[in-house]
């Protein structure tokens, strides 16, 4: 990729750290790391990409390569993965810890529900900030203030669906129908 073939530094990085097996009466503690980084430019679709972390734990040197799809499943688009019953209320949200860098920024706030079997748009909507009596206390050092609610209720057609965002990607797919759960 042109943009990035001398080299990019992020201009903002975070780590989060998270444990995935705490067994008991084991010593098997286990965590998840997932390292985030913010770059100027935007990556190109399906190019490979090498990431170099110049130290890491244990002192050294070490590459991570990936290849970016911009149609790829997102880890910040939350929807009921049990489903939605089609004649209640139907809410997803967007909105996403990046550990020490914070939360990430969604700068672009509408959505599209697209159907599984035609790949039709069969909704669009707009998410709004979600607030609570937590907002302006203390408790707002904590994450998760910049969620967005998905409100898309008033669909009430039943079958298979994901929502995508333009800059975030897909959610995991999800049915409405009055037999959810």
């Amino acid at each position: 990729d042109d943009n990035c073939s001398l080299g990019v530094g992020p201009s903002l990085s975070g780590l989060h750290r998270k444990p995935i097996f705490a067994p008991y009466q084991f010593e098997d503690f286990r965590m998840s790391e997932r390292i985030f980084l913010k770059l100027d430019v935007p990556l190109k679709s399906e190019v490979d990409y090498t990431v170099k972390v110049l130290s890491n734990i244990l002192g050294s040197e070490i590459d991570i390569e990936f290849s970016y799809i911009n149609s790829q499943f997102s880890h910040a688009i939350h929807v009921n993965e049990q489903g939605y019953i089609t004649s209640k209320s139907k809410k997803a949200f967007m909105g996403m810890s990046l550990g020490t860098a914070g939360e990430l920024d969604i700068e672009n706030l509408s959505f599209s529900i697209i159907d599984l079997d035609s790949r039709e748009i069969v909704y669009e909507g707009v998410g709004e900030l979600q607030t609570s009596e937590w907002s302006n206390s203390q408790a707002a050092l904590l994450p998760y203030q910049q969620v967005y609610e998905l409100n898309f209720s008033e669909f009430i057609t039943n079958g298979k669906y994901i929502i995508y965002n333009e800059g975030l990607g897909y959610s995991a797919p999800f049915e409405i129908n009055e037999d959810a759960f």
